[in-house]
Formats: C-alpha cells, structure tokens, sequence
C-alpha cells in the first residue's frame, strides 16, 4: 500500500484513558484486554462524560528500533476522544493528544498491517529532515466487518 504522508498542525484532543506500560511483544494484548474491559466506556457513561469520537492509542517515548535490537518498555495510553477535561478515578484519567506539528497519513486495512503506515511516516521524516518527538498516536476510524475498508490515523509530533 502506498501512503500519503503531509505535515499539518493539530490542536490537542482530550482523551479519557486507561495507561500501561507495555513492549513491543504485549503491545496487541495489552491494548485488547484493555478495550475488552471496557474500563473507559463505563467510566465515561457512569461519570457523564461527554464522548466526542474514536477510540485513540497514544505512544510516549515510543522509540522504534533497529529489526533484531532489544525492545524497550514505553508508556501506552488506550483512549477514547471525549468533549472536555474531567476528574479521572484513578484507572480511568484525563488526558490529550499533542497540539503542534505532526507527520500524519491514513492507514486503509486491517490493524495488523499498521505497522506499515508507522514506517511510512518515519521513513518520510527521515528522507525530509524532520525530527520525531517519540510521540505518536492512532485514531481508529469506525469500525467495519471488513477489515480492508477500515482507517486508522497515524500521527507522529515533529520536534520545533
């Protein structure tokens, strides 16, 4: 598949979020076990929070090594977009997407095969001279029976 990648600036999004610690090998089934839980869809209805779009998963110090190299631990954020801040219960907190500059493209296809998308905006930053932050993110588009008709967005904050 041949991805779009554009620079475009974003604002910041909140975020109600379950965060874990996670590596490359878990990184599938933490993300299932969260959603399956359906921590943060309770907590939103229960709280009255306001949901305002898509499921987001957000990466902090997400640095992507070398095939073979030791796969470091990072910070995982499962989120769903909501419309305001709110006070967090302790599983369940308040957070946001990134405002600034970001390389961004859109993955059409079934998740297993995002990891190309994510190559795709390194390898453009790369070949123009764009510094990546360590952060990045998803937006999962709706979700369809068909995997091949469904769109994540892949979203990486370009260092100032």
């Amino acid at each position: 598949m041949k991805y779009d990648v554009s620079l475009t600036q974003v604002e910041s999004q909140y975020l109600a979020v379950v965060r874990a610690t996670v590596n490359r090998q878990n990184l599938g089934a933490t993300i299932r076990e969260i959603l399956t839980k359906s921590e943060i869809y309770t907590f939103i209805k229960n709280a009255g929070v306001e949901k305002a779009g898509h499921n987001v998963m957000v990466y902090h110090n997400d640095q992507n090594k070398p095939l073979g190299s030791q796969v470091n631990e990072f910070v995982l954020e499962v989120g769903v977009q909501v419309a305001g801040a709110f006070e967090g219960n302790g599983q369940v907190n308040c957070s946001s997407t990134p405002q600034g500059t970001v390389a961004t493209t859109l993955h059409i296809g079934p998740y297993y095969q995002l990891g190309l998308a994510h190559d795709a905006v390194q390898d453009w930053s790369k070949a123009n001279h764009y510094s990546l932050t360590g952060l990045s993110w998803e937006v999962y588009g709706d979700w369809n029976k068909d995997p091949n008709k469904m769109t994540t967005e892949v979203c990486y904050l370009v260092a100032s």
